[in-house]
């Protein structure tokens, strides 16, 4: 809970929404998406037991470093779309939330009925 209050998350949403900035929250978030690979104190620690207690339980104590209990994290880039290509997404998923065909969609298939015998053609 420190943690959250020294980044002023612990609070209400209309009063995060007063403080900061959408820029300012575009900007935490770029800078908390840099510190996943960066360990903290905490994280030394944590990576000091687990090594210790490995240590502990294996037959090559000496063979076991720190810097394999360190936690990578890997994050998916996202492609950047155009415009059109947001708004045909938009509208697929929004026509689909809803159960009905996309507008391309609904003319692209014509039904196809029998000849009328009354009419001439």
């Amino acid at each position: 809970m420190k943690l959250a209050s020294h980044y002023h998350i612990a609070m209400p949403l209309y009063e995060w929404m007063e403080r900061i900035s959408h820029r300012e929250y575009l900007t935490r978030l770029a800078w908390l998406d840099e510190q996943w690979d960066k360990p903290d104190r905490t994280d030394h620690y944590l990576m000091q037991l687990c090594m210790v207690v490995r240590q502990i339980l294996s037959k090559n104590p000496k063979a076991i470093k720190l810097e394999h209990h360190e936690l990578k994290f890997t994050r998916k880039v996202r492609k950047v779309l155009t415009k059109e290509q947001q708004a045909a997404a938009s509208t697929s998923f929004w026509f689909g939330l809803v159960g009905m065909p996309p507008p391309e969609d609904v003319f692209a298939v014509q039904p196809e009925y029998p000849p009328d015998p009354l009419v001439d053609e």
